[in-house]
């Protein structure tokens, strides 16, 4: 067995060997963390270097794309905005050239499913970004409106541009009006143009939208409603373009209804004032030959 005086030479040992080991720690944290903290700093100092000099290259591009649009040259201008994007979503004019991107496929390349496709992206990663993602969203109800003709959605699509506080939520409005009347969703869109009315009282659309109110009962069947609505125009409005349209859609319903005297003196007022004479002129001349026919019987 091992003796008493072993034993202390082996806690001696172990003792000698604890010691030697926190001397190497000790050695290490004065000698080796300097060293540590200056290989950080440089890591961290070249990091900043080389962002500094991306943000400076993206933002040369930037510029160089919008040189680009002055010159009409919209595809070296979308390349450089494209290239911003994919090299760095995260710089700060990123949502910017996404959002320039776009308007280049959807005004001037007809790429509009790409476009599309574009402005949806913007909305989902640049949230933040709310005067681009009010745009966005109107360009994209347009695209759905003037392009894919899918009047109903571009209807839902102008909703949620008027939610997110455009800055002509009148025009907005309209613009749904108008979605439901090319669907022929006629009584939705006399919803719509009544809608404008009241929420919108000093719109300069208001004419437009009573004539259109008018055009749409005229359409229905509904002569009472559209005399009504014509006559208002023209008495609310009498020096808007739309007044002159009303007077010749009052024309149209007065002559279904017969009453051919007030029609022909309203389409002979409009003279030297309608847009197409040459409409107007065979108008007066078919009411008048039927006018003829009639009193011959």
């Amino acid at each position: 067995m091992m003796g008493m005086m072993d034993i202390r030479k082996l806690q001696k040992k172990l003792l000698k060997e604890e010691l030697k080991r926190s001397r190497q720690k000790s050695f290490f944290w004065r000698r080796g963390l300097p060293g540590v903290l200056l290989v950080l700093v440089l890591l961290f100092g070249g990091l900043l270097y080389w962002t500094n000099r991306m943000e400076s290259a993206l933002e040369e591009d930037y510029s160089k794309a919008a040189l680009a649009i002055s010159e009409r040259d919209y595809q070296q201008a979308l390349d450089y905005y494209e290239g911003i994007y994919r090299r760095n979503p995260t710089f700060h004019l990123a949502g910017q050239a996404l959002y320039q991107g776009a308007e280049i496929k959807n005004l001037y390349q007809k790429r509009y499913p790409e476009a599309l496709l574009d402005y949806l992206t913007l909305q989902q990663k640049y949230p933040e970004e709310s005067a681009l993602v009010r745009d966005s969203q109107v360009r994209i109800a347009e695209i759905y409106k003037n392009r894919q003709r899918d009047y109903l959605r571009a209807a839902d699509e102008y909703r949620k541009a008027l939610d997110l506080g455009v800055k002509n939520p009148d025009q907005i409005q309209y613009e749904i009006a108008d979605s439901y009347f090319r669907q022929e969703a006629y009584q939705q869109a006399v919803d719509a143009f009544a809608e404008l009315r009241q929420s919108y009282p000093h719109s300069p659309l208001l004419a437009e939208a009573g004539y259109r109110v008018a055009t749409v009962y005229s359409l229905l069947g509904e002569s009472d409603a559209a005399i009504q609505g014509f006559r208002e125009v023209m008495g609310r409005w009498p020096t808007s373009p739309y007044a002159i349209e009303a007077r010749f859609g009052l024309a149209v319903v007065l002559e279904e209804r017969d009453n051919f005297a007030e029609a022909l003196s309203l389409l002979h007022s409009l003279r030297g004032e309608y847009s197409n004479a040459e409409a107007l002129d065979k108008k007066i001349e078919m009411l008048e030959l039927h006018m003829k026919k009639k009193q011959r019987r």
